[in-house]
């Protein structure tokens, strides 16, 4: 016979009426005393009037269990969580590398650009058309270049070193 139980039977009670004076369920009596589920801590400080001395010292013994467990289940917590954070602080990391390196790339690209026309620039005075195309890839040349400049590029390379030193 469970301790529970024993208090229980030995005032009298049923599971019933003893969860209604500790605010839990039936059932929640009915599987403590089973042992396949602990009472929560506020109803185990609502027994204390119903013990005696030596049974109240038991109790408080369990309550110091049950307090020791919870502390071991916030630390667990805690490890998890930090394990999590430093996941997703990895995951941003590898994001912001590859978002520079394909800023840098473009940026290649848009002087590969202005290096074109450059030279076709020169050809453009005798073509309408040539010069349309010039002009063209001038403008999205400098828009890249404004998107994904050195301004933005440090923006990036800071968000780096800031992950970088929350992982070491």
């Amino acid at each position: 016979m469970n301790w529970l139980q024993e208090l229980r039977e030995k005032h009298g009670l049923s599971q019933e009426n003893l969860a209604f004076y500790l605010s839990v369920s039936q059932s929640t009596i009915a599987l403590a005393e089973k042992n396949l589920r602990e009472l929560p801590t506020a109803a185990m400080l609502q027994l204390a009037p119903l013990l005696k001395e030596e049974e109240a010292g038991a109790l408080s013994g369990i309550l110091a269990a049950l307090v020791a467990s919870q502390q071991a289940d916030d630390e667990v917590l805690a490890a998890k969580i930090w394990s999590t954070q430093m996941q997703e602080s990895k995951m941003k990391l590898d994001r912001a590398k590859r978002k520079l390196a394909a800023m840098q790339q473009k940026c290649l690209q848009a002087s590969q650009a202005l290096l074109l026309a450059n030279r076709l620039a020169g050809q453009a005075s005798k073509e309408q058309r040539t010069k349309a195309f010039v002009d063209l890839i001038t403008i999205d040349a400098f828009e890249t270049l404004s998107k994904n400049g050195k301004a933005e590029q440090a923006k990036l390379q800071i968000d780096i070193k800031m992950h970088e030193a929350i992982i070491d």
